[in-house]
């Protein structure tokens, strides 16, 4: 898992979005603060100020057969073997979920007004 409050360097993301089938652009304008991999998932959280679930299915439609869609998630089988779940909902919703950030304090300014948008691809077994 790799953290980072500045920001995670697009050029560190690059294999995990190749390997997922995201393109780079999805990320252009965010924090991307957390990175986690393992044999079973790939995970790349960030922070947005885009609020719209639709601005992304643009970008990853192509990318496989959309599942499920809602207001805040995209469920995307991108093959037989693996999916991409890709959920943006507020990040006062992120500050019940993780403490990744001093929400009240040193962060708050970093957080206000953002969304969190996680990009998982998930490997079925």
């Amino acid at each position: 898992m790799v953290f980072s409050r500045s920001g995670i360097s697009k050029e560190n993301l690059a294999s995990d979005l190749w390997q997922m089938g995201i393109p780079s652009e999805v990320l252009n304008k965010d924090l991307t603060f957390l990175k986690y991999d393992s044999d079973w998932i790939i995970s790349i959280d960030n922070l947005t100020k885009t609020s719209s679930i639709d601005d992304f299915t643009k970008l990853v439609q192509y990318r496989g057969k959309i599942l499920k869609r809602g207001n805040d998630y995209i469920l995307i089988e991108q093959n037989s073997k693996k999916d991409i779940l890709l959920f943006l909902v507020p990040a006062s919703e992120m500050e019940k979920a993780n403490g990744f950030f001093d929400y009240q304090d040193q962060d708050k300014d970093k957080v206000r007004g953002k969304y969190w948008l996680s990009i998982s691809q998930i490997t079925l077994n």
